[in-house]
């Protein structure tokens, strides 16, 4: 009886044993008085676009987490104190700091929006990281993840992406969280349309103890959250001899200025 129990405990544990990585992170810090300096007590800390908020305990100190990647305002508002608006940046397994000195007045007075900037040097930080935003990747000359990569410091293409002069079957593969890879030779499935991401992050040297299996690099791609409207775009390419055939793309442009008439043109 007790060894069926236990055979029937290690086939669960091996059968749900799956590598997560992060696809979320943390905003934290303290709210004050800006004249006195002291902590305030239950102000509401709220991601704007989002269910996620907080309120500041006994010290004045908050923390917020699961927050997707992206750039959020966060609305700060307590009773006897103006309603503030702060620009942040979130990023997947890190630690955003958003201390705020408090103005007291009137809640009729208009919000206050200050523009954050991201700091240079990251504390938390324990491994090299490259970071690359879906709103970067779209002004890239590139149509894949594996053409991004190569443009990140240490990565080098010979049939197959190598990381820091590692095999290429030394770099592991994380879509969502979940690792996305060939089983039998390790190597990259990882077939994403760039529009689709909000954050890929490229991990080289050390690394935390959620990703395992990599010696040379981890590549993490978060997609982007459901939006309420539909949205896409169009890739045309041409070449010297196709201009040829078709009039310098006249035939062509005329097609596309016909199939796009009545669309929406944020499209």
């Amino acid at each position: 009886m007790n060894t069926s129990l236990l055979h029937m405990c290690l086939a669960l544990l091996l059968g749900t044993s799956m590598a997560l990585g992060g696809t979320t992170g943390k905003l934290a810090g303290r709210v004050t008085d800006r004249q006195s300096g002291e902590a305030i007590v239950g102000a509401n800390v709220v991601v704007k676009g989002t269910s996620l908020g907080a309120a500041t305990d006994i010290d004045g100190y908050y923390f917020i987490i699961n927050i997707p990647p992206g750039n959020y305002d966060v609305v700060l508002s307590c009773v006897g104190y103006t309603r503030m608006t702060y620009r942040s940046s979130i990023q997947v397994d890190h630690t955003t700091t958003l201390d705020v000195p408090m103005n007291a007045g009137s809640v009729n007075l208009d919000e206050v929006v200050v523009e954050a900037e991201r700091v240079v040097i990251q504390r938390d930080q324990s491994s090299t990281i490259q970071r690359t935003t879906g709103e970067e990747m779209s002004k890239l000359p590139v149509n894949s993840v594996n053409a991004v990569l190569l443009l990140q410091t240490g990565v080098v293409n010979t049939g197959a992406l190598h990381v820091r002069g590692g095999r290429s079957d030394e770099v592991g593969y994380y879509l969502d969280g979940y690792r996305v890879e060939d089983p039998l030779f390790n190597s990259s499935v990882l077939e994403v349309n760039n529009q689709a991401i909000q954050e890929m992050e490229l991990l080289s040297g050390t690394f935390n103890a959620e990703y395992g299996n990599a010696l040379s690099g981890v590549v993490n791609v978060v997609t982007r959250e459901p939006q309420e409207r539909f949205r896409g775009n169009l890739l045309y390419k041409q070449t010297k001899f196709g201009r040829s055939l078709i009039g310098k793309g006249q035939m062509l442009y005329s097609i596309l200025r016909a199939l796009s008439q009545g669309s929406d043109p944020s499209i």
